[in-house]
């Protein structure tokens, strides 16, 4: 914010939050006042200066707006990502591509994991059928969870880019680097199966080997085929480790790698636990918590705790479970996810008031998730709460998630509560539509 001292900054901000507002819902002759307030108040800031730049635009006065972005890009937060990032979406807006494409670029130099900047690019590069450059834009999105929009995006590019692989390997089948290509599309298409058959036998060159180790045991991996995927994963651990001398940024992004390796492999033991005889089920989760550890060390990241608690309420560790969940609830209240295993222990520990305490809270966190409801109707039924229980039944169905498991509950309500044989029939009838 930048502006005469003493200027009324509480007011201002206001002011700033109801532009916001305003544009979102399109009230642009509202947006011209509040605009007119703010400036009388001595005060400025990139965004609203943007906002009255795009509201110019949109009452067709570009040249106006012009002025305004050139402006704000020559002056003292030009290089700032925010806004950049604003300006290229203006110039996009406006049909104005070339412009808009340059200040992504030029964003992506400063701060390369932008999301909404290489969604652009790829978008951008996937119109001009240039589907390796889009690829590397899609690539870092890969590493954010993904919208619908999004997962459509790397779909086409990935269409787009097999086809063109798949045509330079029938001309050279020896290609190396097109193989790779063509198995990292395979890889997030969910067809592992497909990226196997593409590697296998493929004998890379010691340059080659880390790519290649990190393809396949992720495609092994990807296909359940645990035995084959685990000497890959190891290797390339090794190979990531001799690799860590580079310079500082390659280093990070080898931590990643690192710890998501260390990640796959606690997933692996785990899955051996969890198929073992009871007897032998400790070593293989002993092993994948020591696993985890190791990805903690190389590089931490929140996932790691949620497989820890994962795991711990798969290995029947309940109480365990809790204290891991309640330490990531603490950090992160909104983490829904959380609360999903924090009530599944509850349940196995009988811990009915952690069960609805838990089935609340994901009322507001995860309202179409039926898994919390129906633990809760469980508790409901059994401590006789009818009235907590018919409220839950009807919420699910204005939810739109009535599962045949919560009409079940219904069904127990009407057959307990039937004084007559009429009404005894009515639950059966009812019973009969559901399964």
């Amino acid at each position: 914010i930048q502006g005469e001292d003493g200027a009324d900054i509480d007011g201002w901000i206001l002011l700033l939050i109801k532009a916001g507002r305003e544009e979102r819902e399109n009230r642009d002759d509202a947006l011209e006042e509040t605009l007119r307030e703010a400036k009388e108040k001595k005060l400025t800031h990139p965004d609203l200066v943007m906002t009255k730049a795009r509201l110019r635009l949109r009452q067709g006065r570009q040249e106006e707006g012009d002025r305004i972005v050139q402006a704000l890009l020559e002056g003292d937060f030009g290089q700032c990502v925010n806004v950049m990032f604003q300006a290229a979406e203006y110039y996009r807006d406006s049909h104005r591509q070339e412009r808009a494409f340059g200040l992504y670029e030029k964003l992506l130099e400063k701060m390369p994991g932008h999301y909404m900047a290489n969604r652009r690019m790829a978008q951008h590069y996937l119109e001009l059928e240039d589907y390796g450059q889009a690829k590397k834009h899609v690539n870092v999105l890969l590493t954010y969870p993904m919208d619908e929009e999004t997962k459509e995006l790397t779909q086409k590019v990935n269409e787009g880019l097999s086809a063109y692989l798949l045509k330079t390997l029938s001309e050279n089948p020896d290609d190396f680097g097109a193989k790779m290509e063509l198995g990292w599309c395979y890889l997030q298409e969910d067809k592992p199966r497909e990226a196997i058959a593409l590697i296998e036998g493929t004998v890379p060159l010691a340059s080659q080997e880390k790519d290649y180790v990190n393809l396949a045991g992720k495609s092994y991996y990807a296909a359940g085929r645990y035995d084959e995927a685990q000497p890959k994963i190891l290797r390339w651990i090794d190979l990531l480790k001799e690799g860590m001398e580079s310079p500082q940024t390659t280093q990070e992004r080898d931590r990643e790698r690192l710890a998501a390796a260390w990640s796959m492999l606690a997933e692996i033991a785990a899955r051996r636990g969890k198929d073992a005889l009871s007897g032998q089920k400790d070593a293989f989760y002993e092993q994948a918590f020591s696993y985890l550890d190791l990805a903690g060390q190389s590089c931490y990241a929140v996932a790691q705790d949620y497989t820890r608690a994962r795991l711990y309420l798969e290995w029947e560790r309940y109480e365990d479970c809790l204290t891991v969940c309640d330490g990531l609830t603490e950090r992160y209240p909104k983490f829904g996810a959380v609360r999903v295993l924090h009530q599944q222990a509850c349940a196995k520990l009988f811990d009915a008031s952690g069960v609805i305490g838990d089935y609340y809270a994901l009322l507001e966190l995860i309202p179409s998730y039926a898994g919390s409801r129906e633990l809760a109707a469980e508790v409901f039924y059994q401590l006789r709460q009818q009235k907590e229980l018919e409220e839950l039944l009807d919420r699910a169905k204005e939810a739109g998630v009535l599962t045949a498991e919560l009409k079940r509950y219904r069904f127990l309500l009407m057959a307990d509560g039937a004084k007559t044989k009429q009404e005894l029939l009515d639950a059966l009838e009812y019973a009969r539509d559901v399964y």
